[in-house]
């Protein structure tokens, strides 16, 4: 077969990734922070976010109003947004450690 298209392994290229970028996160004291403090933002964005739906579920049997329901949407977004802010600085700075081999401020 004639292909033009050179096979790329894609699962040894996935562990290769994943491989490089626990390391760095191990390697560098101040990434590992960084890691640490996204990573409690996140949990405690998750956490709000399920109390949120289970108090929505509870009041769901008594027929919400379009207010609650229009905050409750609000809050959801503003969760999701928190969460966005905890998680891609985190992702930039992994990948200038790994690609650049900066460690961040």
């Amino acid at each position: 077969m004639n292909d033009p298209y050179p096979t790329i392994p894609i699962w040894r290229t996935v562990m290769t990734a994943y491989r490089q970028g626990i390391g760095a996160l191990f390697r560098d004291g101040a990434l590992f922070r960084y890691f640490i403090y996204a990573s409690l933002l996140s949990l405690l964005t998750y956490g709000i976010n399920l109390y949120r739906a289970q108090l929505l579920l509870s009041r769901s049997a008594h027929d919400p109003t379009p207010g609650y329901l229009l905050a409750s949407n609000v809050v959801g977004a503003l969760l999701y947004s928190a969460f966005a802010a905890a998680i891609c600085p985190f992702a930039f700075a992994m990948h200038r450690k790994i690609l650049l081999g900066e460690t961040p401020a």
